[in-house]
C-alpha cells in the first residue's frame, strides 16, 4: 500500500484509539469513560 491509499482509506477503517494515563478514578476515570462510551478502544495507565 503506498501512502496516496493509506492516506485516501475510508474513516470506518481508521482505529480510533485513547491513551489515558491517571485513569483509575476521579477526574481520570470520567475521561476514560467518554470514549469507551462512543466505541472507542481505551488503554488505561495508573500507579498506585
Amino acid at each position: 500500500m503506498t501512502d496516496t491509499e493509506t492516506l485516501s482509506a475510508p474513516a470506518a477503517r481508521v482505529a480510533r484509539v485513547a491513551l489515558v494515563t491517571g485513569g483509575s478514578g476521579g477526574i481520570g476515570r470520567a475521561v476514560a469513560e467518554r470514549p469507551a462510551a462512543d466505541g472507542i478502544a481505551v488503554g488505561v495507565h495508573f500507579s498506585r
